[in-house]
């Protein structure tokens, strides 16, 4: 990876968070989601080669808000 590489990867990022901001007025208040079903979430294998930064970005803006 390069430092050109973060600049999509960082724009990703703050389009998820813009996401997530634009719907807090509508947004259940509370975790929907419990600690063994947020691990469950994210567990498995590591794989031997890292994941494309795009993927790792894109699975926790998809899981992460069920426990916040």
């Amino acid at each position: 990876m390069t430092f050109d590489d973060f600049g999509p990867l960082l724009g990703r990022a703050q389009a998820h968070a813009m996401r997530f901001i634009d719907a807090l007025p509508e947004r259940f208040v509370g975790a929907r989601a419990g600690r063994d079903d947020m691990l469950s979430a994210f567990d498995g294998a590591l794989p031997a080669r890292g994941e494309p930064a795009d993927a790792v970005i894109d699975r926790l803006a998809l899981h992460a808000p069920r426990g916040t």
